[in-house]
């Protein structure tokens, strides 16, 4: 995973490119995507989403259940203007942080820095949690010998 890598899915041409020149600024790779589709062909390697919920056509929530469904454990920010009894729906997903439109660029730096943080985070226990299973496994065998 490219840690400093974000996928912006959002269905409004303006925001899309505003969030993404933003975060350009702020020295992120930015992917765009229109439509929760296009956003799940462009994955490969994205370490945060940044997802609209209500995208023209398939949801913002069809794209997070093809989060869950292959398997991908990548933190999302919500951008939204929809109700905040919405996020009951959402439980079941990791939805990082949520970002109720419209929203400062200041907020949208600062929520994406700390989401970002939080996943680089999670990405060192799970390497380190593996290189540990890995001795123990290796400790196992030499001590079964």
């Amino acid at each position: 995973m490219d840690s400093s890598s974000v996928l912006i899915v959002e269905d409004d041409k303006a925001i899309r490119g505003l969030v993404r020149k933003v975060l350009e600024s702020h020295g992120l790779h930015v992917k765009e995507a229109e439509t929760a589709d296009d956003g799940v062909a462009q994955l490969a390697g994205v370490g945060l989403v940044l997802l609209d919920l209500t995208l023209v056509g398939k949801n913002g929530k069809v794209f997070l259940k093809a989060l869950k469904n292959l398997g991908l454990d990548l933190p999302v920010v919500i951008m939204s203007g929809a109700d905040p009894e919405s996020r009951k729906d959402l439980r079941e997903f990791r939805i990082s942080y949520w970002l109720k439109k419209p929203f400062e660029m200041e907020e949208l730096v600062a929520v994406t820095g700390r989401a970002m943080k939080a996943a680089r985070s999670i990405t060192t226990i799970r390497t380190a949690s593996s290189g540990l299973d890995r001795c123990i496994w290796n400790l196992t065998r030499l001590l079964a010998q």
